[in-house]
């Protein structure tokens, strides 16, 4: 498509085009269930005509006359805008792309997954395993007609798993993910983290409520922070419903935690040079000790705000773009995670949360079943607990209830990437189910 020949029809438009060739293996006990290669081709077309904008999409290779007539007459129709799309600009380089990982055969990755089952099944033999290895090569190029060209293409090994025992009188699972744009063994390092805490899982027989310090893994924060990352939304600010819109430069929480967005780490599949609207791609301090310091905004909110745009504008082809962060980065502390285990007298250990908890961006409000979390007595931890529920205000957590941060940082992806120490914390109320 010659995007430049539109402007006779429109007054600016986006060309938006996504091809994606994966193959992916499963395996459960080890043995191979089943493996398949998908490729898939997106076009989104975004239009301004008369201030309004209109938007179309299509997955046929051959369906651009289609596509064009399609957002025009959606622009009939379109919220009212007066920005425009971006020039082209200038990014920093990024390593996100391996040739290695390209032609990673099926082979290959049948032995990662049954390395990542022997590695379980060492720490539990009674241990029954989900294992999904995900090879995906992806192509992204965005054009406009204020002379934006920009292609990116990125390469991505995903190795994720579901452990699960059966005992009579226990039932414990979890799942675990691990991901990288280069062929790595980064898989093994979570899996290890897996067995050693299958290893941990015996049942705690006594009784534990109240109060209490607790430890939270990078996991679990990612869960907790859930409302914190809406709050900083640009768009939600505008719609008046952040509860930090009228906070800018206060402190929010402790001078100890500070929080980046980060998407130009190298090797990260959350990582990009450029924003899915041409926008470079920058780390941002959304909290600098404490202090809210930005917000975070696409093409289209950044306007609205008066702003410039923050290289946040996520989509995949069949929708527009909204403000999205990519890679959450937390600042380490300076206690060793042993020291900060050796300061629990009588507390927990809070790995993984359930999905199915709540946590409200408006008050800040949280209460979360934990899927898998350990007693600790004494400064260790002494079997696992079930049943229990945590709950109290993220906002009043980070400000008057932190207590330490690990002095280094784990890099996790299980629900979205993240960056972060543990952390330690007191006075959380903990609830039996």
């Amino acid at each position: 498509m010659n995007i430049k020949k539109l402007k006779d029809q429109v007054d600016a438009a986006e060309l938006y085009t996504t091809e994606t060739s994966s193959r992916r293996v499963r395996l459960k006990g080890g043995r191979v269930q089943s493996s398949h290669l998908e490729e898939s081709l997106g076009k989104a077309l975004r239009v301004i005509k008369d201030r309004h904008l209109g938007f179309s999409f299509t997955t046929d290779q051959d369906g651009e006359e289609e596509l064009v007539e399609a957002a025009i007459e959606s622009s009939l129709h379109g919220d009212r805008v007066d920005f425009t799309f971006p020039e082209q600009q200038k990014s920093a380089p990024l390593d996100i792309y391996d040739p290695q990982l390209r032609d990673l055969s099926e082979r290959e990755m049948v032995k990662i997954g049954r390395n990542v089952f022997e590695i379980l099944a060492e720490a539990d033999h009674e241990v029954d395993s989900d294992i999904t290895v995900d090879r995906t090569l992806r192509t992204t190029e965005i054009e406009n007609s204020s002379g934006l060209h920009v292609r990116i293409e990125k390469t991505t090994l995903n190795v994720s798993f579901g452990v699960k025992r059966f005992k009579p009188d226990d039932i414990l699972f979890f799942f675990r993910s691990s991901n990288s744009t280069h062929r790595t063994n980064d898989y093994q390092a979570v899996a290890h983290d897996a067995a050693q805490k299958l290893m941990l899982a015996n049942p705690y027989q006594g009784i534990l409520k109240g109060k209490l310090p607790v430890i939270f893994t990078p996991i679990a924060l990612n869960s907790l922070l859930l409302s914190l990352n809406s709050a900083l939304n640009g768009k939600q600010v505008l719609l008046g419903v952040s509860p930090l819109g009228s906070r800018y430069g206060e402190l929010i929480v402790d001078e100890k935690f500070t929080l980046i967005d980060n998407g130009t780490m190298p090797g990260r599949s959350s990582s990009a040079p450029y924003d899915d609207e041409g926008i470079p791609v920058k780390p941002i301090k959304l909290i600098d000790k404490g202090i809210l310091a930005h917000f975070f905004y696409d093409l289209k909110a950044a306007h609205e705000a008066g702003v410039s745009p923050t290289g946040h504008g996520r989509r995949v082809f069949s929708s527009l773009p909204s403000p999205n962060l990519h890679h959450i980065d937390i600042e380490p502390g300076d206690l060793p995670f042993e020291e900060m285990l050796k300061e629990v007298q009588e507390g927990l250990y809070v790995d993984v949360l359930m999905s199915t908890g709540r946590a409200s961006m408006y008050t800040g409000d949280f209460s979360f079943p934990i899927a898998l979390g350990y007693v600790i007595q004494g400064g260790e931890i002494v079997g696992r607990v079930k049943n229990l529920t945590i709950s109290g205000n993220l906002y009043q957590l980070l400000k008057n209830h932190l207590v330490a941060l690990e002095n280094r940082s784990h890099i996790l992806s299980l629900y979205s990437p993240i960056r972060a120490p543990h952390i330690l914390a007191e006075g959380v109320q903990v609830l039996s189910n």
